[in-house]
């Protein structure tokens, strides 16, 4: 029995080592074979998906944030590219709107003259362009016309506008006056 113990043990340790180093081996084996050479030198095929520097189309479906990004034509978005991006004219979308507003009359009780006899009327142009004919109903009577302009620039820069000239104020009969005979030059509506 002793002699049985003693080879048992004797050939223990050698199929121990044996049986480690074939795993070992095995082991090697199957990470060499999961391993897979890039398809080119890096730095193509050598990036982690999904942006990779080469060729072939990629798609990504979360977030990306890039300083600055170009090709050899300029900045593209699909198809369209362009080498530089335009300038908005800030004064392309402005006009110049004047208001006209029935006056009273001297006393406040004479008869309104304004146009056609419309309450009020706002005339706008773009620039460089004329408003619509504006008809001013003057005659002998007391009262006129109240007037203000306005640059009006809504787009692209919101809702600003330049401030007025100033406003004047007429009775219809004589050279531009306030309600005392003086000029009268009031500062506009404000922006």
């Amino acid at each position: 029995m002793q002699i049985i113990k003693r080879a048992l043990k004797i050939i223990q340790k050698p199929v121990l080592t044996v049986f480690i180093a074939v795993f070992a081996v095995s082991g090697v084996v199957f990470a060499q074979s999961a391993f897979t050479q890039p398809a080119s030198a890096p730095p193509n095929g050598n990036v982690s998906a999904p942006i990779n520097v080469g060729a072939t189309f990629q798609q990504k479906v979360g977030d990306l944030w890039a300083r600055k990004i170009g090709t050899d034509s300029g900045y593209c978005i699909g198809d369209s590219c362009i080498t530089e991006w335009p300038v908005a004219s800030p004064m392309a979308s402005c006009q110049l709107c004047v208001s006209i507003v029935p006056d009273t009359g001297n006393d406040n009780s004479k008869a309104r003259q304004c146009g056609t006899g419309a309450a009020s009327q706002v005339l706008c142009a773009p620039l460089d362009q004329w408003t619509t004919p504006y008809r001013d109903d003057t005659d002998d009577r007391k009262g006129g016309c109240q007037m203000q302009w306005k640059l009006d620039c809504t787009a692209p820069y919101g809702d600003r506008a330049a401030p007025a000239p100033p406003t004047y104020t007429g009775d219809g009969n004589d050279e531009v006056t306030d309600r005392t005979g003086g000029h009268n030059y009031e500062p506009a509506q404000t922006y």
